[in-house]
């Protein structure tokens, strides 16, 4: 299935270092793709000017610790501010077109999706109550194969009344039959 394509937001969760490395590839896509790109909410030159105190107060951070951290801080935000909007901006001007994302030097999200598995009947269902074990107890078998994964629950209302006579269920309410199963 086709899936429209979006400037990917993955960059906001990198560690700093890739951060700092990460802008240079979009300031300089952006620059150098200038026409495409006419209105950005953050100019290429407050970006690199963000880009640069955010390396500068994470150097400082690094060396002098927790009294710089408020500053490195500021300007991580300050920093996924800027870049955020920018990619939202190229988002937008983009509408899914693959080659305007790639020419700003964000990301795109995947294009497309891929069914993992064609669902399958169950073969050999049984679901039966135990009244040895108690009240509301279920058991189901099914025959196996690979990556099976299934649970079954009931959810019923206070009033309803739930019955499991051998392998079948049934829900009682109002004095009618709700369900059989």
């Amino acid at each position: 299935m086709q899936l429209k394509s979006h400037v990917s937001q993955d960059f906001m969760l990198f560690p700093t270092e890739k951060k700092i490395t990460f802008r240079s590839g979009v300031v300089t896509s952006l620059e150098d793709n200038a026409s495409t790109f006419p209105e950005l909410p953050v100019s290429q030159t407050v970006l690199g000017i963000t880009h640069k105190l955010l390396n500068d107060t994470y150097l400082d951070f690094i060396k002098l610790g927790d009294s710089a951290k408020g500053d490195f801080y500021n300007a991580e935000f300050d920093w996924k501010t800027k870049f955020t909007n920018t990619a939202n901006y190229v988002d937008n001007l983009a509408d899914g077109d693959l080659s305007i994302i790639n020419k700003s030097g964000f990301e795109p999200t995947v294009s497309n999706s891929i069914s993992r598995k064609i669902l399958e009947a169950l073969k050999n269902f049984m679901s039966h109550g135990n009244s040895k074990v108690g009240a509301g107890v279920v058991t189901s078998s099914v025959d196996d194969f690979a990556g099976l994964k299934a649970y079954l629950f009931t959810l019923a209302h206070k009033d309803a009344t739930v019955t499991t006579i051998g392998n079948q269920v049934t829900v009682y309410m109002g004095g009618e039959t709700i369900l059989l199963l």
